[in-house]
């Protein structure tokens, strides 16, 4: 059974297609997560300020900091320091109003806002959103990419054609049918010798008399150069020929079974004498 080396750019182009698509949704899912949970928390913030009780502001920072996925946080109250937790080492040093992503799956929230009095408050977050577009994005390429060299190996490997493939018949496999550049001298029986066909060492027939044509129900012309196989013999008609005795053999064709045949060794093949047994 042959398999063909898989084509790799067709499933290439689409494991990209695949890392774009995944690295996109992953993407946007996570700006959302990222920024629902900066939003609760500055929201938060904002009414513990209101409260004007320190305890408030604490208690706040504690309960942030049991959240999964927050690295470091800091809030400011115009440069004066209110509020940290976490790693500070993760606070950016540059700030970026809005959601930024950081390889390979952290994101920074910062937002800011000036009251009435031209106070600034700023509060800034780091957040891990696990796994990230990153890996999603190559997951999604691995998959597709494997899928796609994988199915053509499988599918060639099942198809039909190798499924329902018959085993190999029992009986004497079939020659290759070669016809000789020289035809051999065939025999010249007499006028009263039974039906015959003569076949060559290949099997295939070289004369034949009418009346066998006619037992055989086909025209004469017609089987001369015929292979023996497209009589549909039976198999102990091939295994007296390769015996190369005088035998005979009942039912020597299989959709001619109201025949028998006699097997007459030749040195160019077989002759082979036909009668009819109804």
């Amino acid at each position: 059974m042959m398999i063909h080396k898989p084509n790799l750019l067709i499933p290439l182009t689409f494991s990209i297609l695949a890392f774009v698509s995944g690295f996109g949704i992953s993407y946007q899912q996570d700006i959302a997560r990222v920024k629902e949970v900066g939003q609760l928390a500055w929201l938060h913030l904002e009414y513990a300020e209101e409260l004007k009780d320190d305890m408030a502001i604490i208690d706040w920072s504690k309960n942030l900091q049991k959240l999964d996925g927050i690295l470091a946080f800091q809030a400011l109250n115009d440069t004066k320091l209110i509020a940290e937790g976490g790693n500070r080492n993760f606070l950016p040093a540059v700030k970026k109003l809005g959601v930024s992503y950081l390889f390979p799956a952290k994101w920074i929230f910062d937002t800011e806002l000036t009251n009435a009095d031209k106070m600034r408050k700023e509060f800034t977050m780091v957040y891990r959103a696990w796994p990230g577009p990153l890996i999603w994005g190559l997951f999604t390429f691995l998959l597709c990419f494997v899928v796609g060299v994988v199915t053509p190996v499988l599918a060639a490997f099942f198809s039909p054609v190798n499924i329902l493939k018959p085993p190999p018949s029992p009986t004497v496999s079939k020659p290759k049918v070669i016809l000789p550049a020289v035809q051999p001298q065939n025999p010249s029986p007499s006028k009263n010798e039974k039906p015959f066909l003569f076949l060559d060492k290949n099997y295939v027939i070289q004369q034949v008399t009418p009346e066998a044509a006619k037992l055989l129900r086909r025209n004469a012309d017609d089987l001369v150069n015929v292979h023996l196989f497209d009589l549909d013999p039976d198999p102990s008609l091939m295994q007296g020929i390769e015996k190369a005795e005088e035998t005979k053999i009942l039912k020597p064709i299989l959709s001619n079974p109201n025949l028998s045949a006699f097997l007459k060794p030749d040195p160019n093949g077989t002759l082979l004498y036909l009668e009819s047994v109804e």
